[in-house]
């Protein structure tokens, strides 16, 4: 999987049906409390990039999303539970975690993989709180 997608390359990641829970890591733009009424923007474009999204469908028949409020100071979170059907939910340890920062620029959104390996750390601070939502719903 490249590391970096951005929003002009359409399917640059090849199609993929592997369960995983990906979190958007979405920075706060100060003074702006209503970001949070575009996370089906980020969600959509991600998912489209991703290859795991036609248009024209219903997303939210093979994934789920978990919406954090947004917030002007703190960073604001998007985690998806990706094929949601293919992963019964429990055994967390076994489930594949991504963490993308999300940027917005002129060209558009910019989501950038985070390394497991050199943010081990902040993987794990992380899924202490994403692997509290129920898998899927």
């Amino acid at each position: 999987m490249n590391s970096v997608m951005i929003v002009e390359t359409p399917s640059i990641v090849p199609a993929d049906i592997t369960p995983k829970r990906v979190i958007l890591r979405i920075r706060p733009i100060p003074g702006n409390d209503t970001e949070d009424n575009k996370y089906q923007e980020y969600i959509k474009t991600f998912l489209l990039l991703s290859d795991r999204w036609e248009p024209g469908t219903n997303y939210s028949l093979r994934h789920f999303a978990h919406i954090q409020p947004c917030s002007s100071i703190h960073p604001w979170h998007i985690i998806i539970d990706m094929e949601t059907d293919k992963f019964s939910g429990s055994n967390f340890d076994q489930l594949g975690h991504e963490i993308y920062k999300v940027e917005r620029r002129q060209t558009g959104l910019h989501f950038e993989l985070r390394d497991p390996t050199k943010y081990a750390r902040f993987y794990t601070i992380v899924r202490e709180y994403s692997d509290l939502y129920t898998w899927g719903r």
